[in-house]
């Protein structure tokens, strides 16, 4: 399956997505990203930076949405913040943002998993998924995400 854009891969096709900030850092609304993610089918947000990072993006997929014909409301959007170059503080923190992800499986939406380059804290996650969500265990699981990341441009 093909991944929304070049800087994204799919961590479980057609479910989650993994990549970079879906906004663009020339304070342009980046409705060509934003809306390949949600062609792919991309309804929940899981965003790792901390508060003030970066600059939101949640109005611009709303609206993205809504010139697409999809409901804005069907748009969630989650913060599970992770300090740059660094990992989850605590086992606490990590189990949080591994429920909001079962969570948005239970529900049947497609995740868009990120950090800002979609590599260090998207990828820590992305390892904790294939182990805890999946069942993949160490080796298993670093051979399954570099696989997976090799559909990322970055990689």
């Amino acid at each position: 399956m093909t991944p929304p854009f070049s800087n994204s891969y799919w961590l479980e096709p057609g479910q989650i997505v993994c990549g970079e900030y879906p906004r663009d850092f020339d304070d342009l609304e980046d409705h060509e990203g934003m809306a390949a993610l949600l062609a792919a089918g991309v309804r929940m947000f899981i965003d790792l930076t901390e508060p003030g990072e970066l600059k939101p993006y949640d109005s611009i997929a709303r609206g993205t949405a809504q010139m697409m014909g999809i409901d804005p409301r069907a748009l969630t959007f989650h913060r599970h913040p992770i300090r740059d170059v660094s990992v989850p503080e605590t086992t606490q923190d990590m189990q949080a943002i591994l429920r909001t992800i079962r969570l948005g499986r239970h529900l049947g939406k497609t995740l868009y998993l990120h950090c800002w380059g979609g590599r260090g804290r998207t990828g820590t996650v992305a390892g904790c998924v294939l182990n805890e969500v999946f069942g993949n265990r160490g080796e298993d699981a670093l051979t399954q995400l570099n696989e997976r990341w090799r559909a990322c441009a970055k990689s």
